[in-house]
């Protein structure tokens, strides 16, 4: 299934505040943390699994365009094994004219 890249990031966002939520949720539950030191806990935790799944996100929805874009690079210095060496050599030859021997 395709989905389009602008609501591939929204589902990323999303899925980023409702983990920061839940981590909320979670911290006051957890016993040997003092309650002075919750919140800072809370936020520091929040900010720690949103950049994890903020970072795999961005490689997942990102992996696509790098392929396209090294495909890309491989194709200005004519190494693309798809393309044959006489095709290389045909656009290469076209521009210049050589001298014959």
């Amino acid at each position: 299934m395709r989905i389009e890249i602008s609501y591939k990031f929204i589902i990323g966002f999303i899925v980023v505040v409702v983990s920061g939520i839940l981590v909320n949720l979670v911290v006051p539950y957890i016993e040997g943390i003092e309650p002075e030191f919750r919140q800072l806990f809370s936020i520091l935790c929040s900010l720690l699994v949103g950049l994890i799944i903020g970072s795999v996100f961005s490689r997942a929805f990102s992996g696509n365009i790098r392929r396209l874009t090294s495909a890309g690079d491989r194709i200005r210095q004519e190494t693309c094994p798809r393309m044959s060496r006489s095709a290389t050599a045909a656009s290469r030859t076209k521009s210049v004219i050589w001298p014959r021997p």
